[in-house]
């Protein structure tokens, strides 16, 4: 078949469309790809933040084996949950509250251990959580309010299965909530209730590696702030103004010597955390977590 330049030229026109069509559309695929790889490494990179954070049970149990004493006063009085109405305040001090459970547990003080649950249970079902609390769960710490370890696992499953709860719900704005009150309350009641003139160098290096937690609670604050359906912008803000006074505190990861396991040839390399904070770094960040900790405890 002759064909004329014409007909040519038209062939050639659609050969060239076809394939800048075909380019084109390799390219969005790529670009596609490309954008769910970035999505789903971001998405794993939350996720990462999110499930290394320490969490209100264990920040008060690693300040309890700091030295820390009983001090009923520093609790948030349970007399105050009715007055939680807003969303954010309950998800606040349920924070909160976990951690003065966790607190009463360490010290054997079954009473107040039951309050707190109780007011955290409400809190619980203000904030429509309910179901992250097992049936039972209350019942089964009156049976084992004497057993401290008992106490302490029952605590530890509650608050994990809120913890789960929410995120598997996708409520990551009411997690961060809690998370951040119960973190808060942890280094209110470290600060307040190990004075200054018995600190140990473990305890401040506790108070300073805490500098990693905020930070983190922070950079899950920025990522989700405009996709969590819930107003993050205060506590952004409150836990912003605590990061700054944790600039100057340095944590520096230093390399031990190997250690050689001869018999199983098996070699471990060793490390340790050096963290750098003066007396007055720790004063300013205590007063501040103290200012925090009251702002968010109070009622209006």
């Amino acid at each position: 078949m002759n064909l004329n330049i014409h007909q040519k030229l038209s062939l050639l026109s659609i050969a060239f469309l076809l394939f800048v069509s075909t380019s084109c559309n390799n390219s969005q695929d790529e670009e596609a790809k490309d954008q769910q790889l970035t999505e789903q490494t971001q998405k794993l990179e939350k996720q990462k933040i999110f499930y290394s954070l320490t969490t209100p049970i264990e920040l008060v149990a690693l300040m309890n084996q700091m030295g820390l004493f009983y001090d009923e006063s520093v609790l948030n009085p349970t007399d105050n949950v009715a007055k939680y109405t807003t969303a954010n305040k309950q998800a606040v001090n349920l924070g909160i509250y976990a951690a003065d459970l966790t607190y009463c547990s360490l010290f054997s003080q079954f009473q107040a251990t039951l309050k707190a649950f109780e007011a955290s249970k409400k809190l619980a079902d203000g904030l429509g959580i309910t179901d992250a609390y097992e049936a039972g769960a209350l019942n089964r710490i009156q049976d084992n309010i004497n057993q401290k370890d008992s106490l302490l696992k029952i605590i530890s499953e509650c608050l994990s299965n809120t913890d789960a709860y929410l995120k598997d719900n996708y409520r990551v704005g009411i997690s961060l909530l809690v998370l951040s009150g119960g973190w808060i309350e942890g280094l209110y009641i470290a600060t307040q209730t190990n004075g200054s003139k018995n600190m140990s160098p473990n305890f401040s290096s506790l108070i300073g590696e805490q500098k990693i937690s905020l930070e983190n609670i922070l950079k899950l604050i920025e990522v989700y702030q405009d996709e969590s359906g819930v107003d993050l912008t205060e506590i952004r803000k409150d836990m912003t103004e605590l990061n700054k006074l944790y600039e100057k505190v340095q944590i520096t990861l230093q390399s031990g010597a190997p250690k050689e396991d001869k018999g199983i040839h098996k070699t471990t390399l060793t490390s340790s955390t050096q963290v750098t904070i003066s007396t007055e770094d720790i004063k300013a960040i205590s007063d501040k977590v103290k200012e925090l900790r009251n702002k968010y405890t109070q009622v209006s």
